[in-house]
């Protein structure tokens, strides 16, 4: 079974708050990007992250792990 991790990238997020889990989770699981409509998201900073889906394509059943990041209040 492959093993995947969905990184969740709301509006602001910076570059930092992912880039360190994906790193170091890459190797033994596949990252999938999702977007609120799935599309690519640009940090502040101007890495920009592709994504693979938007949130209402996502199904939590398919992922060993959801990491979500920078979420605006």
């Amino acid at each position: 079974m492959n093993k995947k991790i969905l990184v969740t990238l709301f509006p602001g997020c910076a570059a930092y708050e992912v880039m360190t889990a994906i790193e170091v989770l890459a190797p033994k699981y596949t990252i999938e990007i999702a977007t609120p409509d799935g599309t690519e998201h640009k940090s502040p900073m101007g890495l920009t992250f592709n994504a693979n889906k938007s949130y209402k394509d996502i199904n939590i059943d398919d992922y060993d792990c959801i990491l979500n990041a920078g979420r605006q209040l």
